[in-house]
């Protein structure tokens, strides 16, 4: 900038201004600076009259010439003044000149008894301390405009996210309101019924009313965990077979129902296991066929699943493109409505056949996918039909750590003996449960609140005890951590609708040996029980085999003293202990979270590491929850399971009370 009238006019417009060379010296300050910031005066370097809080990471051979466009903050050494500019060449002398004022916002806050006045302000300024111009009105206005436009454009936005958030609540209430009022009408005339087969009727209608009710609510539940960015992915191992099986088990009632054939189709070249988020994909397919099986009255509907690349197969790719789509027969989608589709509640407006639907299967599956990296395509023909598809890059794995356990729990016991407390503040809740387990041969005690629980723990020997976590006044885990204190022995269930992983390691840590999903799964409940109850009466209870091996072999602690020695052998035993107690942990845990992955991992290292120490019997059973977990027998795994902690303290026992004396051979000390 050489025309020195310009910087003259720059001089009266801004009023906080100096010179600055290449050194960072300061020079002729302006009268006002002057008077608020003396020091100026005295010809010092920058840094050290002020702190320079933009542009950041300024160091001492900062390039004035590269800062030119920058905004520069600056905070005076002594707290006295804060200052906004930016710097501008002087092309004769080769040096700069800032331009500024006062920093407003700074000085209202830490200064507030400055006596600044209206002409130790530039004429000019926008007054943001986001932005700073050596600029025009011109360029000022257009600046609110735009200002002005994008805080509109945020209302409406805003305006339109809290519309359709109360559009949805309102249709969630009345998709609430309908499955409710079947379950309030049903048990009412059960009540006044005196029929036996008007009573079954009825007691059928309450039950696939609730179970109605149960969907519209977890659809509710995953739609906000979606719109909150909460919903993220897990991917395990599992088999596409199983996948497509478990999809048509939930979805062929309903076909048959309407006297639709539904078919599955797995593509030969498809790969047997994958690694992918097995329940996400396993929702999505569940939720389009059940919309193709309920927009369809006669025909078929037909689940397919191939490669959308099969030449990938020969390149031994690290991930193949998967196809999964749904082709119905049903009254199809006008051309019009196509871009409608996926909009929330929108298929409740097509749904000629009277079936009941929340709209919003649809929708979720579309985010979910989209969560996963893909989207949804749709073709349709009004008379003739739909096919709904989406495509995933999924990790083909040939040799799997784990495999889903089967569903199928026939050779479990089902009938128990003993007695469990049951605690739950909420008296439907305690009654309906009490029911459940009287049912299945057991004797039951409730409590209301958690101090009721300690309570009873105190006075009856229970075997279980089941506890709510969710209680006004002491909840489930300050009553579990009291019980525990007390030294009372029996295991201590969660009941909760928290099972997100985090919410499981937190009741484990607590001393929590278990969790069970509310509301009760009749299966989970059987495994769980079948974990800490004996069989009952007239029931065959679960049998394993029995080793022949030794607890501790002592030959291999023999061998491990004379190789290391007695005092390293000491120190590593007590290693040995402590990462045996922590392994054992983490491999009831994974357990406790059906986290069969980690299940395999844990029993296989742990095997491995206890053969070590001679424990030989325990790692026999280790490698059995291994091997049964791969096989997917869910029978034998709970077999071992149940008894593992009780057999690796036994081991861990008898190595702890091993002693050498210098000989080479073995004394053996119980402690």
């Amino acid at each position: 900038m050489s025309d020195n009238g310009a910087l003259k006019a720059l001089d009266s417009l801004f009023t906080m201004c100096f010179d600055i060379d290449e050194s960072l010296l300061v020079s002729r300050p302006s009268a006002a600076l002057r008077r608020y910031f003396p020091s100026t005066a005295d010809h010092k370097p920058l840094l050290e009259l002020f702190q320079v809080r933009r542009p950041e990471l300024l160091q001492e051979e900062i390039n004035l010439a590269s800062n030119l466009e920058k905004l520069f903050l600056l905070i005076a050494k002594d707290d006295s003044i804060a200052l906004r500019g930016q710097l501008i060449r002087r092309e004769e002398s080769g040096t700069f000149r800032f331009f500024g004022a006062p920093w407003l916002a700074w000085m209202s806050e830490y200064q507030p008894d400055t006596s600044l006045s209206l002409h130790d302000f530039p004429i000019f300024d926008t007054q943001m301390d986001q932005r700073f111009h050596v600029a025009t009105k011109d360029l000022m206005v257009r600046d609110l405009e735009k200002l002005t436009l994008e805080l509109t454009e945020a209302r409406d936005i805003a305006d339109e996210a809290n519309r359709l958030k109360s559009d949805l609540f309102a249709v969630m209430s009345h998709e609430m309101r309908t499955p409710l009022h079947g379950v309030v009408s049903s048990l009412s005339l059960l009540q006044q019924s005196d029929s036996e087969p008007e009573r079954k009727q009825l007691a059928d209608v309450a039950q696939k009313s609730a179970t109605g009710l149960l969907h519209v609510i977890n659809y509710a539940l995953d739609y906000s965990k979606i719109d909150a960015g909460r919903m993220k992915l897990e991917p395990i191992e599992f088999g596409i077979v199983d996948l497509v099986r478990n999809v048509a088990d939930m979805t062929t009632g309903k076909a048959q129902h309407k006297g639709v054939e539904l078919i599955t189709n797995v593509d030969p070249k498809v790969s047997t296991y994958f690694k992918g988020d097995e329940e996400k994909i396993r929702q999505v397919l569940i939720n389009l066929t059940s919309n193709a099986i309920k927009f369809t009255d006669q025909g078929k509907v037909s689940l397919d699943i191939g490669l959308s690349h099969p030449a990938d197969l020969a390149k031994n790719a690290d991930h193949l493109e998967v196809e999964f789509s749904v082709t119905d027969t049903g009254c199809g989608i006008a051309e019009e409505d196509l871009k409608h589709v996926f909009e929330p509640f929108w298929s409740k407006k097509r749904n000629a056949s009277g079936d009941a639907g929340t709209g919003l299967g649809l929708k979720i599956s579309q985010q979910i996918v989209e969560l996963m990296g893909s989207e949804i395509f749709v073709r349709s023909k009004p008379g003739e039909g739909s096919v709904f598809s989406f495509r995933l890059s999924l990790d083909p794995v040939s040799d799997p750590s784990v495999r889903t356990l089967r569903r199928d729990s026939k050779t479990l016991p089902s009938f128990f003996t003993g007695k469990v407390m049951i605690v739950d503040d909420n008296e439907t809740n305690l009654m309906l449960t009490e029911m459940i387990l009287k049912n299945l041969g057991l004797e039951v005690c409730a409590a209301k609140s958690g101090q009721e629980a300690i309570d009873l723990a105190k006075a009856i020997p229970f075997d279980l005890i089941l506890m709510d976590i969710t209680m006004p006044g002491m909840d489930g885990v300050e009553a579990t951590r009291q019980i525990r204190q007390l030294m009372l022995k029996p295991p201590v269930i969660a009941l909760t609708a928290h099972a997100q992983t985090d919410m499981i390691d937190e009741y484990l840590s607590n001393g929590f040996k278990g969790y069970l999903r509310k509301p009760l799964e009749h299966m989970e409940l059987i495994r769980e029980l079948n974990l800490w109850l004996p069989a009952g009466k007239g029931t065959a209870p679960l049998e394993i085999e029995e080793s022949s091996l030794p607890v501790v072999n002592q030959k291999t602690l023999e061998t491990l003293n004379e190789q290391i020695g007695e005092d390293n052998f000491i120190r590593v035993r007590k290693l040995y202990i402590d990462e045996t107690r922590k392994r054992l942990a983490n491999l009831l845990a994974a357990w406790v979270r059906r986290d069969h992955e980690a299940l395999t991992l844990e029993a296989h290292t742990l095997a491995s590491s206890v053969s070590s120490f001679g424990c030989e019997d325990l790692a026999w059973r280790l490698r059995n929850i291994e091997k049964a977990n791969r096989a997917e027998d869910l029978s034998v795994v709970i077999s071992y399971i149940k008894d593992i902690e009780k057999n690796a303290n036994q081991s861990l026992e008898e190595v702890g009370g091993y002693t050498f004396r210098s000989s080479p051979g073995l004394t053996v000390q119980r402690n």
